[in-house]
């Protein structure tokens, strides 16, 4: 199915829940600044900022889009577009970012992103949309497609132990003969689904990270064992955390024995 920028993804039925990820500390931590000034389009989604519904969860996948700005709008970029979402894909976040300098090249043809997208009054400031994604980001594991680059973007820091690229990830760069994988050829060859075959749109493009990340998330695991160690995972609440159920571990009774 093609979505509204001409891209292959089935977008999740509005009437469709979103699943619900296991519970974890941060599970619940969510912007709220958003909130106060939303602007949201006709279907409910696009610059809707912070979800209503949607939970985070202890997974989330970002990407963001650029546009140029200054005399090589080529080379030099700026944050145009924001967006998460869960482990299972439901969006969490998108908003627009307005520029902190003139746009020079919307580069529309690729990031979909037009001059109304990014008009005052609709985009969110960067500090704002910056604020957001921090509070997001806080204890939860990111998944992205040279992710770097985004949080470069965002000028953002996260803990490398707590950061799945499906860009560096070796079997997918083993596919590429040791270059770094497009994410247009990973979701081609591993999923089987079609993108970027018109603009790009960064909620499919975080969705698709995330749908890779899943599809191989046992050898991604190993990968990141070998260098940061092994994380222990009760086996209990890895289970639920697949699921997409909360987790309770039931408390064992502790008898005391009656003396002879």
């Amino acid at each position: 199915m093609k979505n509204g920028t001409g891209n292959t993804f089935k977008p999740r039925s509005k009437s469709q829940p979103a699943k619900r990820s296991i519970e974890t500390e941060h599970e619940n931590t969510r912007p709220s600044t958003s909130h106060q000034h939303s602007y949201p389009s006709q279907d409910g989604q696009t610059n809707e900022g912070v979800s209503p519904t949607a939970i985070a969860g202890r997974y989330i996948a970002l990407d963001c889009e650029m546009v140029g700005f200054g005399p090589t709008p080529n080379q030099d970029s700026q944050l145009a577009r924001v967006s998460i979402v869960n482990f299972y894909g439901a969006q969490v976040y998108d908003s627009y970012v307005l520029p902190q300098m003139p746009v020079t090249d919307y580069r529309t043809s690729i990031s979909g992103i037009r001059p109304h997208h990014l008009r005052s009054g609709y985009a969110r400031s960067f500090r704002e949309v910056q604020s957001d994604v921090k509070t997001f980001l806080e204890g939860r594991i990111l998944v992205g497609h040279a992710v770097m680059n985004d949080l470069a973007m965002l000028v953002l820091n996260h803990p490398r132990k707590d950061i799945r690229d499906t860009s560096r990830h070796l079997p997918f760069r083993e596919q590429s003969k040791g270059g770094t994988p497009s994410l247009k050829k990973l979701a081609n060859e591993i999923l089987g689904i079609e993108i970027h075959t018109g603009e790009h749109s960064s909620v499919e493009d975080a969705r698709v990270a995330m749908l890779l990340f899943r599809k191989e998330k046992d050898t991604f695991e190993v990968e990141h064992a070998k260098r940061f160690g092994k994380h222990k995972t009760n086996v209990t609440v890895g289970q639920a955390e697949r699921e997409g159920v909360k987790s309770e571990t039931p408390k064992r009774s502790k008898k005391k024995k009656k003396r002879k």
